[in-house]
């Protein structure tokens, strides 16, 4: 990239990478691969722009939300029920 005159490169964080399982655990493995990434950009000149946020990468992450919420409705419903 440096020998080809580039001065800015964006990339996205594979999440996935970092917390594999979407919450909880910190993967130290790839928190060392971006730390190498932002290094090598540093050492040749070449200015990181990150994409922190991808729908792509926190489907996990965001399918355990939806379930959680769809379990909150379902148990409202399952109380209004009742009344």
């Amino acid at each position: 990239m440096a020998n080809l005159g580039i001065k800015a490169y964006r990339f996205s964080l594979n999440w996935a990478r970092i917390i594999p399982d979407g919450t909880g655990r910190i993967n130290q493995e790839g928190i060392n691969y971006y730390r190498e990434v932002l290094e090598l950009l540093n050492k040749y000149n070449i200015t990181p722009y990150i994409t922190l946020f991808s729908i792509g990468n926190i489907l996990k992450l965001y399918s355990i939300k939806v379930v959680g919420l769809i379990q909150i409705v379902l148990n409202g419903l399952e109380n209004m029920q009742k009344l």
